[in-house]
């Protein structure tokens, strides 16, 4: 049966045609994950690391690594700068990412500001074709024998906008934007070009008190042959130290978390997925985030 995937992929290029970004709660730890314009605006100084592992159960679920860090650049006024890197890998396919991010505040109003962010970088698809042979008595054919077969590396933008009032925040990224497709030195018959998505979000903070707020959050994920999926969220903090979040995500899926700053300039972050219409043993998706704000740290050592 293996052994007819891999037919299938070879001689129908059009059965490789990227996927959507991966899935991940973190953007709820630092906005930045999600659009390049919140470079700068939350959790400044912080390098943001994220695991996630999708469908546990089920030999191949997608596993995701992501890298992040943004600050403000005090020489230029309203500039900040920041940096992506994520690695994400679904069964035989294998994708990496690095993109460096600028981002431009302006003010247009009283405590009314439109944050502009542009990423660009690099991405590189592989492809582990040789895991479908797993007969030891079967003849592989050469151009299949290489661990991974990797694509030419291709140039990559995300571009982003936000709009902030207050504590209300609003806005709309552009992901995936690529140039031409990716190619396979020995496997011609494939190519892959990631799939562009379109992101509309929103939030909002409520002070109910000065230990409690809370923060409902909704997006809106869409793209070229890619099925729109509404995200609902929100995150209850305490203290602005601690906090809890409860997620729905289209199609049945809940996700609860817990984070905080367990040491000053430490932030641990834990969410758990599940969906009400799927064999639990099967689902199982967990995401585990640890940040480090390193102005903060490098004044701790210092004292």
């Amino acid at each position: 049966m293996k052994r007819y995937l891999v037919f299938i992929i070879l001689f129908i290029p059009a059965f490789i045609k990227g996927q959507q970004l991966p899935l991940t709660e973190s953007y709820l730890i630092d906005p930045f994950v999600l659009s390049s314009a919140y470079a700068g605006v939350h959790n400044t100084n912080t390098l943001l690391a994220n695991y996630r592992s999708d469908w546990t159960g089920i030999s191949g679920g997608p596993k995701t690594f992501r890298l992040s860090y943004h600050q403000e650049l005090p020489v230029l006024k309203n500039v900040s700068v920041g940096a992506k890197l994520m690695s994400d890998q679904m069964d035989i396919f294998h994708q990496n990412y690095f993109l460096t991010s600028y981002a431009y505040k302006l003010q247009v109003g009283e405590n009314q500001f439109l944050n502009f962010g542009l990423s660009f970088g690099f991405y590189r698809n592989s492809i582990r074709l040789d895991k479908y042979y797993d007969s030891p008595d079967y003849q592989l054919d050469p151009g299949l024998t290489a661990d991974f077969e990797k694509s030419k590396i291709k140039f990559m933008t995300d571009y982003g906008v936000l709009y902030r009032w207050k504590d209300l925040e609003a806005g709309m990224v552009f992901v995936n934007v690529s140039f031409g497709n990716s190619h396979y030195e020995n496997a011609p018959q494939i190519d892959n070009k990631p799939l562009a998505n379109y992101l509309f979000h929103a939030a909002y903070l409520y002070r109910l008190n000065g230990t409690w707020s809370i923060k409902p959050f909704v997006m809106l994920k869409a793209g070229k042959d890619i099925p729109s999926q509404l995200e609902l969220a929100a995150q209850a903090y305490y203290q602005e130290k601690y906090w809890a979040s409860l997620l729905y995500r289209g199609r049945g899926i809940w996700s609860i978390g817990i984070g905080g700053e367990i040491l000053e300039g430490v932030m641990l972050a834990y969410s758990y997925n599940a969906g009400y219409d799927i064999e639990i043993s099967a689902f199982q998706n967990h995401e585990l985030s640890l940040g480090l704000n390193l102005q903060t740290l490098y004044k701790t050592v210092k004292k």
